[in-house]
Formats: structure tokens, sequence, C-alpha cells
């Protein structure tokens, strides 16, 4: 009786023990390694695929347009982005665990205020889209260059009013420990509002672009300017990397939502961590999934990928030039050959 009392009492005590202060001095812990390795691993393709995406936007002239370079700025954000996975890994492989919440947060400002600045672009790429289906001649409008600033302003003012909140609640508890994530760089009232901000941009980019689409099929029959071609050949893309993104940045803000629900349970601390990182490997994925969505569903960017990185596309003039010089190659080895014989 004595026996399974104190056992019972080991594994209440357990479940109480803050995972911080299981893993402080604990060196490095298999779990976390193995868990935060996936991610940062997700994280290395993210980056190499985002990177090439920013490459290619910028060495294309035929993707300058407006969309375009909104996705390609998106890239750029989201890779950046994909460097915290690898700062949390890195952390957790050296047996450090722990680290003070000011260090965390000159660590990964950049990298966190990209994910509030990439959920705020995918909202705008939605919205130009959708204007310029109704305002099918506004990308010439002379005031289009003014709203064009405007949006990217915005996008920057999101991302740095996220870290100005986080770092004001931060010098308030410089030595707090922690693992340092994105999520742990935002604490106390911060973290409240930066989900808050999170979820509305989510929810906002959802109904943007369910709009889109019903707008899209409606106008498909009537509107034949080019602007309206080019939003049609990208519109299955843009439609898939949304899909990926709620999967992504939804899922995550769900888990987010329902964390205290999670406390509550009666798992382990260190099963907690499990099932919110092995989710934030989801989240590591859709931030992956953007390149290859455009290179699967887009003919201009697999054309894009080829002339520019050789990637999958010869183009025709290349094919051709290659054609007729092996040709004229073969018809030298027969003259040359018909030569010898005579």
């Amino acid at each position: 009786m004595n026996v399974n009392n104190t056992t019972s009492s080991n594994v209440i005590s357990q479940r109480d023990i803050p995972l911080t202060d299981l893993i402080r001095n604990a060196g490095v812990v298999p779990t976390l390694a193995i868990v935060l390795g996936v991610k940062a691993l997700i994280g290395i393709i993210g980056i190499v695929f985002n990177t090439s995406l920013t490459i290619v936007t910028i060495r294309t002239k035929s993707l300058h347009g407006p969309t375009n370079i909104l996705i390609g700025i998106n890239s750029l954000c989201l890779a950046t982005y994909e460097l915290s996975f690898i700062f949390s890994w890195f952390i957790a492989v050296t047996g450090r665990n722990l680290i003070p919440l000011m260090t965390c947060f000159y660590w990964l400002a950049v990298p966190a205020s990209m994910k509030y600045m990439t959920l705020t672009l995918m909202l705008f790429v939605g919205l130009d889209r959708l204007i310029c289906i109704q305002l099918p001649t506004w990308h010439n409008n002379r005031f289009y260059n003014v709203y064009f600033a405007a949006i990217i302003g915005f996008c920057l003012l999101i991302a740095i009013w996220s870290m100005a909140i986080s770092y004001k609640v931060a010098i308030t508890i410089p030595d707090m420990e922690v693992q340092c994530t994105v999520s742990d760089v935002s604490q106390k009232w911060a973290s409240d509002a930066v989900f808050m901000c999170a979820l509305i941009l989510n929810a906002f980019s959802i109904v943007v672009y369910i709009i889109f689409g019903i707008v899209f099929m409606r106008a498909a029959k009537k509107n034949k300017t080019a602007d309206f071609q080019y939003t049609q050949s990208i519109f299955k893309s843009l439609l898939l990397i949304m899909v990926a993104d709620f999967l992504g940045w939804g899922s995550n803000s769900i888990v987010q939502f329902l964390k205290g629900v999670l406390n509550a349970s009666n798992l382990l601390a260190i099963e907690k961590w499990c099932v919110l990182n092995i989710n934030g490997c989801i989240l590591a994925l859709a931030t992956a999934a953007e390149a290859p969505i455009l290179y699967i569903c887009s003919k201009e960017y697999r054309k894009a990928y080829g002339r520019q990185l050789g990637i999958g596309y010869v183009p025709s003039s290349i094919h051709h030039r290659t054609s007729t010089t092996f040709k004229t190659r073969a018809s030298m080895v027969t003259v040359v050959s018909y030569n010898n014989r005579h």
C-alpha cells in the first residue's frame, strides 16, 4: 500500500515538474535533439527552396509583376523565418537546452518578425489578384506604385510592431530561461497580442481567397485581359499555397489556442512538448512548400527555373540549337566517312 502510494506520488510529481526544470541541467536530451533536428532539416530544405524562388524572381523579367514580386518577397521572409529552426536545434544539440530570454530575442527577433510579415504578405497577394479581376486596369493606374509601396510598408509595420511589444515584455524579464523558439520570443501579454494578430491575418486570408475563388470562377468566361489571363495561369498555385498555409499556420494557431487544454491533461511535460513541436513540423513543411507548388503548377515558373537554375526545363531555342549542332556534326562525320572510303 505504501509502495503504491509512493509510486503514485512520484508519477504525480513528475507530471507537475515544468519542462524547464527537467532539461535545465540534463545535457543533450535525445527527444529534444531528434524532434528539433527533424524540424531543422525541413527548415534547411525550405531555405534552399525559398532562396531559389527569390533568386529566380529577381533574375526573370517576366516575374517582375506585382504578384510575383510579393511572392518573391514572401519567399525571402520564409527563408529567414526558417533559420529559427536551426537556432533551436543548435541549442538542444549542444546540451544547453535553455538560454536567457534577451539572448533569445536578439538571436530570433528578425526570423520571428518574418512570421508576421509573411502572413500579411499572403493576405495581400490574394487581395491584389482579387482587385485585378474587379479592376483589370488597376496595375496600370498611376497610383498603383503608391498602393504597392503602402502594402510593403504595412507588412513591415506589422513585423516591427510584433517585435516592439515582444521587446517591451522581454526587458522586464531578461533572465527568464527559454528554449528559444519563435514562440518563446513573445512572452506574457505580448504572446497573446501576436497570437491574436496571426489568428486575424489567417482568418482574413481564408475569407479573401474564398472570395477570390468565387469571383474568379464567375469572371473566367468574360474577362480576357492579359492581367486576368495571368491570374488564371497562377490561380491553382495560389490556391494550393493558401491550402498549405492554412494547414501549417492554421494548425499551429489551433494548437496554440488549445495549449490550455493540453496543459490540463495528464501528459508529462516532455510529452506535451512533443505534441506541440511535432505539429511544428507540419508548419515547417508548409513554409517549404511554396517553391515546389509554383514549380509544379505554373509553367511560367518552370521555365524560369530552367533558364536561371537549369532545373527541369530546357528552352526550345536551346533545344533547337542543340539539335541543329548534333545534326551538323552527324553530317560532318558522314561526309568524312564517305571521303575516307573513296
